[in-house]
């Protein structure tokens, strides 16, 4: 059964680009945030993410917790703490890991 959830008027920003995320990260902290998920990030294992094919799968939610560039090909990306480990089958049931780290280019 859904509850309502109220939030505290000023709380949630819509922040938009790459520095003013970075600009929010630093003073504000860990933000959570949402991306497109495609069918080859269920395959991702490591390294920095980018999509390289198949259609869209659905969403996810993530958070920020900070950014860097990779040195080996000049990418940027973003460091996320994923809520729930990705599986290999999306079909199967995740397990809550809170401490799963990824990159997201």
């Amino acid at each position: 059964q859904w509850k309502p959830y109220k939030v505290q008027q000023g709380t949630i920003q819509h922040v938009v680009g790459v520095p003013s995320i970075q600009q929010n990260l630093m003073k504000d902290g860990p933000q959570e945030v949402a991306f497109t998920v495609y069918e080859d990030f269920f395959h991702y294992e490591k390294g920095v993410y980018q999509h390289q094919w198949g259609g869209v799968a659905g969403g996810h939610a993530v958070k920020f917790i900070g950014w860097g560039v990779d040195a080996q090909s000049n990418l940027p990306y973003w460091i996320v703490a994923l809520p729930l480990r990705i599986q290999k089958n999306p079909l199967s049931s995740p397990q809550d890991d809170p401490q799963e780290l990824a990159t997201i280019q």
